[in-house]
């Protein structure tokens, strides 16, 4: 047999082995003590999903876009932006609903808008930048302020 017979023969037997050894992922379903233990999992992060929420680079300032309504709801515009984080283990965040405060010196609300952030994923970031209209206190100087609202979770689903 000469060299390149051998390393042919040696080449194909070596992928051969690639491949026979390779095990496809475990499909199996889970076990119902498996899925107990994520039930109890999810429930316990679900019953106060808020606290697991946390706002950050929040901002809000007015549109520079030139943009301007006429009629109906004439307050100004202004565009809120920032990123939600997830800190749910075994939970989608579907659904949070972000707060905004128009508030006076003395942390008065003056106004509200509400912004819905959708699909985070556990442990997941999503920015937000949106348009709202809130109305700031005439004459002194105002302060915003975010807060989440509420949360709908549903479970991980798992294989």
């Amino acid at each position: 047999m000469s060299n390149s017979a051998i390393r042919r023969t040696l080449c194909v037997m070596g992928v051969l082995v690639l491949v026979g050894g390779c095990d496809e992922p475990s499909t199996k379903p889970m076990t119902d003590a498996e899925y107990q233990a994520k039930t109890q999992q999810y429930d316990s992060e679900a019953h106060n999903p808020v606290d697991k929420i946390t706002l950050t680079d929040t901002v809000l300032y007015p549109d520079d876009s030139g943009e301007r309504i006429l009629t109906g709801d004439v307050r100004p515009i202004f565009v809120a932006e920032g990123r939600v984080k997830s800190n749910l283990l075994h939970s989608n965040a579907d659904e949070v609903i972000v707060k905004i405060y128009m508030e006076d010196k003395d942390k008065n609300p003056i106004d509200t808008a509400t912004i819905t952030v959708k699909d985070i994923p556990p442990q997941g970031v999503k920015a937000f930048r949106e348009k709202v209209q809130l109305l700031p206190p005439r004459g002194q100087k105002s302060y915003m302020d975010f807060d989440v609202d509420s949360v709908k979770t549903s479970p991980v689903k798992h294989p």
